[in-house]
């Protein structure tokens, strides 16, 4: 696990399963003007091993039904639990901010990305977790533990309990994220999103240099307010 970082940002093509009734859904986030999550799933690897975690990509919020951890697709898959073959993406996952909400996994309610308490959570939920290996969750501000008692809605008791997490599993799950790599257009990822089909990432990679921007703004800023001093200076003298 301590080498993952050196493949970062590499593709790999996996073969294999996704269990999407233990789905975890994370958001909301956007994506061409639709709310909706991320969806993060178990897969079942060909080769045998330990499952990964993979990111499908974006469903609308349309295509989801229920709440808590009742949440699902609203229709199955086409290929779910059929045998595929899958290009992904090993992203760097950043540590959240603190200002971020927390991770709520008993509710199924996942704001950030954190590889190591999913895979925790889906191994604890199917009885083969280890507590040496329970990651330590992220804290957030108490503004925004306010703010999340203030705004938070009881969610509604399902008549008949969710199974799918408590069932008991051949193989566990790693902490280890990447993410489906969708290179159609822009109109085929549309087509996708109104069937509730997820939309994975873009194959691309974009590490923007931030602080060079930040430079170039403000000395933009910077040289436009000299302009603007020596303008004011030049008319008082006029005027004068």
């Amino acid at each position: 696990m301590e080498v993952l970082n050196e493949f970062e940002f590499r593709q790999f093509e996996l073969q294999g399963r996704f269990d999407v009734s233990r789905a975890l859904f994370v958001g909301p986030r956007s994506r061409e003007g639709k709310r909706g999550y991320q969806l993060v799933v178990p897969f079942r690897r060909s080769s045998g091993g330990p499952d990964v975690l993979v990111n499908l990509g974006f469903v609308s919020d349309e295509h989801i039904v229920g709440t808590g951890m009742n949440k699902q697709l609203k229709t199955p898959l086409p290929y779910d639990g059929s045998e595929v073959t899958v290009v992904t993406l090993l992203p760097r996952v950043y540590p959240p901010s603190r200002f971020a909400l927390a991770n709520e996994p008993s509710n199924n309610l996942w704001m950030q990305i954190n590889p190591a308490q999913m895979a925790y959570w889906l191994n604890e939920q199917a009885g083969m977790a280890d507590a040496n290996d329970a990651p330590e969750a992220p804290t957030e501000s108490k503004s925004f533990s306010l703010l999340r008692q203030l705004t938070r809605t009881r969610a509604p008791e399902a008549q008949t309990p969710q199974e799918a997490f408590q069932q008991s599993q051949s193989t566990h799950v790693l902490p280890v994220y990447v993410e489906q790599i969708f290179d159609g257009t822009f109109s085929e990822a549309g087509v996708l999103i109104r069937k509730g089909i997820p939309v994975g990432r873009p194959p691309r990679i974009e590490l923007r240099n931030q602080h060079a921007e930040y430079a170039a703004t403000w000395f933009t800023l910077s040289a436009l307010s000299s302009i603007m001093f020596v303008y004011m200076i030049r008319k008082g003298r006029t005027n004068s």
